[in-house]
């Protein structure tokens, strides 16, 4: 009976020991799986609020859109920081055209440890950004009539120089 009981533990232990060893590498795949999923929904969160603001900030009226450049980068930021989970936000921009607004945002892991990051280690980033026609249909219009003034303009002069052309 003692030799059953003794072979019996010699086959429990073999599974122990692959446990051992199989388990920190499941729950490090788990965790990998975990940290991916939510740097996923930082990089939506980012992706969104460029896209928000490109909108926003294409509306304003074409008098306010450049004073409101410097405002609208400071509320990018201020958007992205709210919303991340487990990222830092690198940097935020807009630039404001007479045509377009282009917002960005770049994102990338935290350093999990304390002390400085080593140099060259960068881990996942990401860089959202968002284009967006200015949507002013005043500027359009506005812009629409300068062309035709300016090609009025154009016309008069070439029929000043040669009186004959009509």
């Amino acid at each position: 009976m003692f030799k059953v009981r003794h072979e019996q533990r010699k086959v429990s232990g073999r599974i122990t020991v692959e446990m051992a060893l199989l388990l920190p590498v499941v729950f490090l795949w788990i965790t990998w799986l975990v940290f991916f999923m939510v740097f996923l929904m930082d990089m939506s969160a980012v992706k969104s609020e460029t896209m928000r603001l490109a909108d926003e900030t294409s509306m304003v009226g074409s008098k306010n859109r450049t004073k409101s450049k410097e405002a609208a980068s400071r509320r990018l930021a201020k958007r992205i920081k709210s919303r991340l989970l487990i990222t830092n936000c690198e940097n935020s921009s807009v630039e404001i055209g007479v045509s377009r607004v282009i917002s960005e945002g770049t994102v990338s892991f935290r350093w999990p440890f304390s002390g400085n990051k080593p140099a060259g280690v960068h881990g996942l980033r990401f860089s959202g950004r968002s284009k967006t026609p200015a949507d002013d249909w005043e500027e359009y219009l506005r812009m629409h009539i300068f062309a035709m003034e300016a090609k009025k303009e154009t016309g008069n002069k070439q029929n000043r120089r040669n009186p004959r052309r009509k």
